[in-house]
């Protein structure tokens, strides 16, 4: 049925004339919805229904827009002339891009444990290129790109707010809102157990572990730095400005 229904969709996104525009506003507004939910909503916390693989917010807004610009790159001619014209202009960025991954799957082949080795390369590149792939194709002006780090930066601000409040707190803020199942709860007593170290207690925020709140915290630094020196509106730098004492 899956099979059937995405040939079904690929048939219908073929037929569709190539002059027709996408929606790339409503694509732009999914991405920074996604932007957002990425690191506010946490990442082990899932809902399993039946035989279906754990959903969150993340999980569903993230395959609802790559389905829809999977859907729209094929359907569109002016989607595949924007990705076409981002990597033309930046072809080291995107030789070096495609040769990690590569090179990952190389040396999977070399490895005793083969398979698990692919899909773990595999896992851990294809949804970072995907997503890179929808915003180059998608974020065409400087307006779009500063609105994205926006998001970026106003998820940032949640999260480092919700650490301030554990640290007071002493304890994971999200107990109440984990999964009942019992074997979900028995993979998240790791999640609990590195919360402290030597007797101190670690933040983590909304991030499964401490240090994943840290190099999150430290990445979005240098962009609240750049939108604080170049963004022109002062709803932004406004926003920058107070992010960089907290974080």
């Amino acid at each position: 049925g899956g099979l059937f229904g995405a040939g079904a969709v690929f048939i219908s996104a073929v037929l569709v004339p190539s002059k027709t525009l996408a929606p790339e506003k409503l694509m732009r507004a999914a991405l920074n919805v996604l932007l957002f939910t990425w690191v506010v909503w946490p990442s082990y916390i899932t809902y399993k229904f039946g035989p279906l693989p754990g959903v969150n917010p993340t999980r569903l807004i993230y395959w609802g827009l790559i389905s829809f610009w999977m859907y729209w790159v094929i359907a569109s001619g002016s989607l595949k002339k924007q990705l076409n014209a981002a990597f033309t202009h930046h072809k080291l960025f995107l030789t070096a891009l495609i040769a990690y991954p590569v090179w990952q799957l190389l040396c999977s082949f070399t490895g005793e444990a083969v398979l698990p080795s692919l899909y773990f390369a595999i896992k851990a590149s294809v949804g970072g290129l995907l997503l890179l792939f929808v915003s180059a194709s998608i974020l065409r002006t400087r307006e779009h790109i500063e609105s994205a780090l926006t998001w970026i930066l106003a998820a940032a601000l949640v999260i480092a707010v919700i650490g301030l409040l554990e640290a007071v707190r002493g304890s994971n803020p999200f107990i109440a809102f984990l999964p009942t199942d019992p074997e979900q709860l028995a993979a998240l007593d790791w999640i609990i157990q590195d919360k402290s170290r030597s007797g101190a207690y670690r933040i983590s925020s909304t991030f499964a572990h401490p240090l994943t709140l840290a190099e999150y915290l430290l990445m979005c630094i240098p962009l609240a730095v750049c939108l604080a020196a170049i963004n022109t509106k002062i709803a932004r730098r406004t926003l920058a400005i107070i992010f960089l004492p907290i974080a």
